[in-house]
């Protein structure tokens, strides 16, 4: 995406963590699109949620991206089996 434009980084908080916020804005095929992005990398691991919209249609529908995103919950671990041994 040759023509791709992101918005500085913003910190929020989801699911209890710190993730990045940013948004990108690009040409897909003939269509403008934008994706908002959400990243946090921690010790559960490398998380990345993208919510995309057509460019035009974007301010309308970002509300709801963000309330479909901000359902992400981190998978559970389970214990190991060495952690339940005596």
């Amino acid at each position: 995406m040759p023509d791709a434009k992101c918005t500085g980084l913003k910190t929020i908080t989801l699911a209890g963590h710190e993730w990045f916020e940013f948004i990108v804005t690009a040409t897909v095929g003939k269509q403008a699109a934008t994706f908002l992005n959400y990243t946090h990398s921690g010790p559960a691991g490398t998380f990345t949620i993208i919510g995309q919209a057509k460019t035009e249609e974007f301010a309308e529908k970002r509300d709801t991206l963000i309330r479909y995103m901000n359902t992400f919950r981190f998978p559970r671990v389970a214990p190991s089996p060495s952690a339940t041994k005596p």
